[in-house]
């Protein structure tokens, strides 16, 4: 039985003072962006179930995403700390994601930078749950 790893991400920011913006514009949309590009893709999938007499079963692109994501983001009372979840990441998608944060030309990084030159904490928690798979048969 192989073993592979599924990991649990938790980002947390914080600010110094409520005066100080989590992001603006700029940087949003170019967090926004990049999360799109990176976690969606479209599959071609055929409908052939439950259609209505005399219908023909059809194509269609159906939107998946890599990472399931929990929203909307958790605002502390104070409203100084803002965090975000992402459950279920398996590992390839996880490193490439990490990667991207780290990468200062990223999209994904923008929100990251933002917050260095802003004085806002920016905290990553990883959670590794190990997993057993059962082996497939042909």
């Amino acid at each position: 039985m192989a073993t592979y790893n599924i990991h649990n991400l938790t980002i947390t920011q914080t600010r110094p003072d409520t005066n100080t913006r989590w992001y603006d514009r700029e940087t949003n949309d170019e967090w926004l962006n990049a999360w799109k590009a990176f976690n969606y893709y479209d599959v071609e999938t055929t409908i052939d179930q439950g259609l209505l007499e005399g219908q023909v079963p059809y194509t269609m692109m159906i939107a998946h995403a890599k990472i399931s994501e929990v929203f909307p983001e958790m605002i502390s009372i104070d409203k100084l700390t803002k965090t975000r979840k992402y459950f279920e990441i398996s590992e390839d998608v996880y490193n490439e994601f990490i990667a991207l944060l780290n990468d200062d030309t990223s999209g994904l990084s923008a929100e990251r930078r933002f917050n260095e030159a802003h004085e806002i904490t920016y905290e990553l928690v990883t959670e590794t749950v190990v997993r057993d798979s059962e082996p497939t048969t042909p």
